[in-house]
């Protein structure tokens, strides 16, 4: 909320091709609300274009947290896709909820790992907890999903929690033996943590 209003960043998909998951390019939009009940979609267009053609964020933009930076920018945090891999969580920032957004230079500011647990990084969740920003995040191995926790003062430079994943498939056959994805992660009263997950 700013002002009276309530900013939803979203992904938007252009429809342009039969081969690509959801029908084509995806790209960050954004409505807008006043009472959280009625929303108007922003219809300039999207809020950051794709990357060049090859580049980590060539195909998919897709926004999956939002928060304000220590300085006051308002900041959007995305996963990237090159048509052939996920290759990280983008940063970009503004002056106003919306916009214009610039990419940060050093994106993808939490990158991918070959060989690893995380060797995709898509879905994520972005909290402001206090002074720091925990990014809960999604890394691929090839054969399925699990969550990362990592930390942030200034949502560039983050450390990965030494115990990742820690968020980790434990049992086989259940409905998430397979794929967790975490999505959305909050503190309550002070004390627990949440965190819902797909």
């Amino acid at each position: 909320e700013h002002h009276g209003k309530y900013y939803l960043y979203l992904n938007r998909t252009d429809w342009t091709s039969n081969r690509l998951e959801g029908g084509g390019n995806t790209r960050i939009g954004l409505a807008t609300s006043t009472d959280l009940h009625q929303w108007e979609v922003d219809n300039r267009g999207p809020l950051l274009p794709l990357g060049p053609p090859g580049s980590w964020d060539s195909v998919f933009m897709m926004a999956n947290g939002a928060a304000r930076t220590p300085d006051g920018k308002f900041a959007i945090t995305y996963a990237g896709y090159n048509g052939k891999t996920w290759g990280g969580i983008g940063l970009a920032t503004a002056e106003r909820p919306d916009g214009p957004f610039i990419k940060h230079l050093a994106n993808p500011v939490l990158p991918a790992v070959r060989g690893s647990w995380e060797r995709l990084i898509h879905e994520h969740t972005l909290y402001r907890d206090g002074d720091r920003y925990l990014l809960m995040y999604t890394g691929f191995d090839g054969t399925g999903d699990q969550g990362g926790l990592a930390e942030s003062t200034d949502l560039v430079h983050w450390t990965k929690h030494a115990q990742n994943p820690v968020f980790r498939r434990i049992e086989p056959g259940r409905f998430d033996s397979v794929h967790l994805r975490p999505r959305s992660l909050f503190r309550l009263d002070g004390s627990y943590y949440y965190l819902f997950y797909e």
